[in-house]
């Protein structure tokens, strides 16, 4: 059995060694296949997958009586799962790095973060995009339920980019979470 991914025109071709084969067509990371000729599956199937464009992995493979589904992920990407970092402390009436990374490999970064501080709640995503040299961040767009008192700034420090948080006086930390998705 051979597979075949071109991530360009979103077709993957598998071609059984017995003639029968299926091709299909990439729709929002899942995959429709159409049958030709005789497809017959005995025992344990181990599939891989070496895309046509080497910057595509396949991530998962899922095949059932009623279809196959693939996920494909762009290697470029540095964490395509969103893992949570935290709960982590930001104090009161300080100005502090919140998140640290190195700026060579990431020159693209997404943050969606959470605060909590006394009773109030905030969510919001932080833009960061850097040179190696210099850095800039939004913070684009956040709901709070009241003011959480908390600003994010951004700055080069040797190799990384250092994310600051500032917090006014409320007398009250505050707890951060975030995920990261980042790329060059």
């Amino acid at each position: 059995m051979s597979f075949k991914f071109n991530p360009l025109t979103g077709t993957l071709d598998i071609a059984g060694s017995s003639g029968g084969s299926l091709t299909g067509v990439v729709d929002s990371n899942s995959i429709d296949f159409s049958v030709s000729g005789g497809v017959n599956v005995t025992g344990n199937v181990n599939l891989s997958v070496v895309p046509a464009d080497s910057n595509y992995t396949l991530v998962d493979l899922d095949i059932q009586t009623d279809g196959i589904r693939a996920e494909i992920a762009n290697s470029d990407i540095k964490s395509a799962a969103l893992d949570l970092v935290g709960p982590n402390t930001l104090l009161d009436n300080t100005t502090s790095t919140a998140i640290s990374y190195a700026h060579a490999t990431n020159k693209f970064t997404f943050i969606d973060y959470s605060i909590v501080r006394n009773g109030t709640l905030r969510c919001g995503r932080l833009l960061v995009v850097n040179d190696s040299s210099s850095a800039t961040i939004a913070d684009n767009g956040y709901v709070e339920q009241g003011a959480v008192g908390v600003s994010f700034g951004v700055l080069i420090s040797g190799a990384n980019v250092v994310i600051q948080y500032t917090t006014t006086n409320t007398g009250f930390n505050g707890t951060f979470k975030y995920s990261l998705n980042q790329w060059s």
